[in-house]
């Protein structure tokens, strides 16, 4: 079994891609959507941080995923603090190409080239992670969805 996990764990890591956050190159993927989501729980970490997050429209078929956000020391005076139990617009991509279900109950962590930094993300339950413009830090700007 832990063979089994072993060789899913490596094969996944080897369909990571190097991602940027930059709006343009997010938002001319295909699969780039706009979505609402709610914060349900903030983690801050060393070099980012985990934002686990519940998906609140229904044309989607999974509920929860895991945004990661690198920590910066940027100061912008027109974004809001990204606050637990609030609802916030993103345009969000998909960083993997599969169904994420096989990580509900297990304890496991991809790495995720954000900024071609690499992050390891604890799934914690989430069906995939969220890669997204409107965030720096905690910092977010509302999005325009046109």
């Amino acid at each position: 079994m832990k063979r089994a996990v072993l060789i899913f764990v490596i094969f996944f890591c080897n369909q990571v891609a190097l991602a940027q956050s930059d709006f343009l190159q997010i938002k001319e993927r295909p699969d780039t959507v706009f979505r609402t989501l709610k914060i349900i729980n903030i983690e801050k970490r060393k070099q980012d941080y985990i934002i686990e997050v519940e998906n609140t429209d229904v044309e989607d078929k999974f509920k929860y995923y895991i945004m990661v956000s690198l920590r910066t020391k940027e100061k912008n005076k027109n974004c809001l603090k990204l606050k637990k139990g609030e609802k916030y617009d993103f345009w969000v991509t998909h960083y993997f190409d599969f169904d994420g279900s096989f990580f509900i109950g297990r304890d496991i962590s991809l790495g995720v080239y954000i900024d071609e930094i690499l992050v390891y993300v604890p799934m914690k339950g989430g069906y995939n992670v969220l890669l997204t413009p409107n965030l720096k830090g905690l910092c977010y700007t509302k999005p325009n969805p046109n």
